[in-house]
């Protein structure tokens, strides 16, 4: 499956995709639909089942921004798209929020408007009441795999809910808190000892001291080299 990087709309009807880094020009896409017809002016490349992420500042196809799947292949130079299935999520490089997408903020929504994404995650990320329910919060989180049965996470029985009312445990939507893997820096110094002898000469010798622990330092959180995005999900 091919993972369009992005379609950047120009005015209300031109845009560039880029797939594998060879642009492609679209001269026509239709606004409401789904499937939804888009015709480009060079051969596009694509094949069926395709992804791609439709992204921009256009202001009259607002419609046709979003998470696409290609459909069907009707020529070289045109194709259909449908909306990826509901729940599935999208890492975005762009700062507007694509069509038919939600930021994972943790926000509450409505069972009944939303009532296909509630059915396709319920309240795993919570609810704070029997109406709503609660979109993922991934906001400057990592995110992690279900343990499962894989024994991964040592602590996978302690994770906590997202939001008021979310999974726990070894299920999608819990979370942990930050920690560093119990560990010890001890470092014991020597000790300068001087006595004199009968005689009055200096007699000089070195004896462990008492352990003591290293200062702190360090910054503000322990983390890899990392890049912000926005984390979003399809309803």
């Amino acid at each position: 499956m091919a993972l369009i990087a992005g379609v950047q709309y120009s005015g209300t009807a031109a845009g560039t995709i880029l797939p594998c880094g060879n642009g492609v020009v679209i001269s026509t896409m239709t606004t409401t639909g789904n499937p939804t017809t888009v015709t480009t002016t060079t051969p596009h490349g694509l094949a069926s089942g395709d992804s791609i992420v439709i992204s921009g500042t256009a202001t009259t196809p607002t419609a046709t921004l979003g998470v696409f799947t290609v459909a069907s292949v009707v020529s070289a130079t045109q194709f259909t798209v449908a909306v990826n299935v509901t729940g599935g999520t999208l890492t975005g490089v762009v700062s507007k929020i694509p069509a038919r997408m939600l930021l994972c903020d943790g926000s509450s929504y409505s069972r009944t408007t939303y009532s296909a994404l509630f059915a396709a995650i319920g309240t795993s990320f919570g609810s704070v009441d029997g109406n709503s329910f609660n979109v993922p919060d991934f906001r400057g989180r990592f995110l992690r795999g279900v343990d499962g049965s894989a024994s991964r996470d040592p602590d996978r029985t302690a994770r906590t809910a997202m939001n008021t009312g979310g999974n726990t445990g070894n299920l999608v939507g819990s979370v942990q808190t930050d920690e560093i893997r119990s560990h010890t820096h001890t470092y014991t110094p020597p000790v300068f000892s001087h006595d004199e002898d009968q005689n009055g000469a200096g007699l000089n010798s070195f004896i462990a001291g008492a352990a003591i622990n290293t200062s702190a330092a360090g910054g503000n959180e322990t983390r890899p080299l990392n890049a912000y995005v926005n984390y979003c999900i399809a309803f």
